[in-house]
């Protein structure tokens, strides 16, 4: 019609590496100071990573709080002593959150020293337990670095399939092919997503060729979820996650331009010679689950 392009159009243009990012005010491994910063967010947020992220790289100045809450977008200060994440009872997650606002604005608006209360630098709702769990800086210092790797008889496809985390590797190569297809009861967690095209990077793009296997690191994924004895852990791969993220037509050129492209089938390997795993932190510390109100029929 006419009308000038904006700045989407610069952006898709330019790639996720281009100098058009340039000009845009992202704070990176350039910045060294830091304003005091009281960092509030729910789980389920789209912007939960950052949150997570923009803490553990500014933790090391003073004033740096981080608050992250059972919720979904931008519904971090809504609490209930009986609180619901969708579907899923999440327990009581009350929190002074009108206390410690007002006290930090008194403390960095009105330079009020007096009007805020020490607190620990991180509190985090733990889910499935009903808890806050607390700690001077993130991750928590009762966290260890582990890993489970998938493992499978070649049928992990649906809850009724074959597949299995391990804490090693297993000894045989591996791999399943699937259609997704959810089965039982299951509360998304966290999710993240990495166009393939960009698997060596995000400056060097390249198309996928068929037959040959790729090692693929997703990154962008946040939680803290309590698993009690019997609960399962499930990870579900697609080849697209519209409408949270633009379609994906499985094509080369400008995806965001395209109306159509090919099925996408998808081989994920495990095994000796190509082992899949998911990265993780685990919680050593005392955790005392709180009972939640029962799943609804």
């Amino acid at each position: 019609m006419g009308a000038p392009l904006t700045g989407f159009e610069e952006f898709m243009a330019a790639g996720p590496a281009g100098p058009a990012w340039d000009h845009v005010d992202f704070i990176d491994a350039r910045h060294s100071g830091a304003t005091p910063s009281l960092n509030i967010n729910g789980w389920m947020d789209v912007g939960a990573y950052e949150t997570v992220k923009l803490l553990e790289f500014q933790q090391h100045h003073d004033d740096q709080y981080l608050i992250m809450a059972p919720t979904e977008h931008c519904k971090m200060t809504l609490t209930a002593p009986d609180a619901k994440l969708g579907d899923r009872p999440i327990g009581d997650s009350t929190f002074p959150y009108e206390e410690v606002v007002t006290s930090w604005f008194h403390r960095w608006l009105r330079d009020d020293p007096d009007a805020w209360e020490p607190m620990p630098k991180v509190a985090v709702y733990l889910m499935g337990a009903g808890i806050w769990l607390r700690g001077e800086r993130w991750p928590l210092p009762e966290v260890t670095d582990d890993r489970l790797y998938l493992a499978s008889d070649e049928s992990a496809n649906t809850l009724w399939g074959d597949g299995r985390l391990e804490a090693a590797a297993p000894a045989k190569a591996g791999a399943d092919h699937f259609v997704a297809d959810p089965d039982g009861t299951a509360y998304n967690l966290a999710d993240s997503r990495l166009r393939l095209r960009y698997h060596d990077g995000m400056t060097a793009p390249s198309d996928l060729v068929p037959g040959h296997v790729y090692r693929i690191e997703v990154r962008g994924i946040t939680t803290a979820n309590y698993f009690p004895a019997g609960h399962r852990i499930r990870i579900e791969l697609a080849g697209s996650n519209f409408p949270l993220a633009d379609r994906n037509w499985n094509a080369d050129g400008v995806n965001e331009l395209a109306t159509d492209g090919p099925i996408a089938h998808v081989t994920v390997h495990h095994g000796a010679e190509h082992p899949s795993c998911l990265r993780f932190h685990r919680y050593t510390g005392v955790v005392e689950p709180k009972p939640l109100a029962p799943v609804p029929a």
